[in-house]
């Protein structure tokens, strides 16, 4: 499982960023979509992370977000002009109360502590 970290949402410029997008990070206030699109990339994963079923976003220690991973892509092989970046993006499924992975993990701890690096990987027991 991958645990991603997120700052507060702020503004970034879109002729910057890899994927083009005008935020990143999380309020609450912001809808899932909004989280996800904001947040699924572009981050710098372990070759691990292509094996990984399920990503969770954390905000200052817990959970905002559980996502069933479809596909990690590097950013350099799917975005135009980013031949150079060494990101890459997580595409999947936002997940709703109900499900397994859902109701364990959001809105709950972070699984992992806190750490350097935002992205940390976690065996689920």
């Amino acid at each position: 499982m991958i645990v991603i970290a997120l700052g507060p949402e702020r503004p970034i410029d879109p002729e910057v960023d890899d994927l083009g997008r005008r935020r990143v990070g999380y309020s609450p206030s912001m809808s899932e979509a909004a989280v996800y699109e904001a947040n699924h990339g572009t981050w710098k994963l372990g070759p691990r992370a292509v094996d990984e079923q399920y990503a969770l976003l954390t905000f200052e220690g817990t959970v905002v977000q559980a996502i069933e991973i479809d596909r990690v892509e590097r950013v350099a092989e799917t975005v135009p002009g980013r031949e150079g970046s060494s990101r890459s993006v997580i595409h999947g499924k936002v997940l709703q109360p109900g499900g397994r992975v859902y109701d364990a993990y959001v809105d709950q701890p972070s699984p992992v502590p806190p750490g350097r690096n935002p992205v940390r990987y976690y065996d689920e027991p």
